[in-house]
């Protein structure tokens, strides 16, 4: 009988050395989780592109829209993503329709929140701004700060990536507590050691 429970023992703590092995393994594999600037482009940009509203610039109305945008991760170095749109704003005065387009450069801080396992993009600041219309090609800081509202209303709401718990790896990261790295071209997801 001894014999038998000294079996037993060495078994067990055989399996819980085997396991605490995958367990490494495992954590190794997540500690690099890299999701694309293309995956990001391919599941936020669509929605920005389809954003609109309806705002008043100095009492006249405007419908400012999303027509186009592109998220570049990690530029130049820095830890934060790029967004760059193109927008038009139809100017309703005197019964007639002037359209405006936009083109803009905004930047943005990622930030991975662990509540719904989602990277939002917070601290929205526009670089660049110009517009065009009818011949005058300029800036217009109202028409700025609409479409800088706009979109940070979207992205305060819209995460730019949710990590999926269909995929085991992702399903695993959703369970520990989560660093956010930024490199050109990728978001990177580790497991906190703190």
């Amino acid at each position: 009988m001894v014999k038998y429970i000294k079996a037993n023992v060495v078994f067990v703590i055989l399996l819980v050395w085997i396991g605490s092995l995958t367990g490494c393994s495992s954590l190794n594999s997540l500690a690099l989780y890299q999701i694309s600037e293309q995956t990001i482009n391919q599941q936020t940009a669509a929605q920005l592109s389809s954003l609109a509203a309806e705002h008043h610039v100095m009492g006249i109305p405007v419908t400012l829209g999303v027509t186009q945008a592109l998220f570049t991760v990690g530029p130049d170095g820095k830890d934060v993503v790029r967004l760059t749109v193109k927008a038009q704003a139809n100017i309703k005065m005197f019964g007639l329709r002037y359209p405006v387009l936009l083109h803009s450069s905004l930047e943005a801080k990622p930030v991975y929140r662990g509540q719904d396992h989602s990277i939002y993009l917070q601290q929205l600041t526009i670089l660049h701004s110009s517009i065009e219309a009818a011949g005058f090609k300029g800036n217009l800081k109202p028409l700025d700060d609409n479409l800088q509202a706009l979109i940070s209303q979207f992205l305060a709401a819209n995460p730019i990536y949710t990590l999926n718990e269909q995929n085991p790896t992702e399903r695993l990261l959703m369970s520990v507590p989560v660093d956010i790295k930024i490199k050109a071209g990728l978001v990177e997801l580790t497991p906190s050691l703190h």
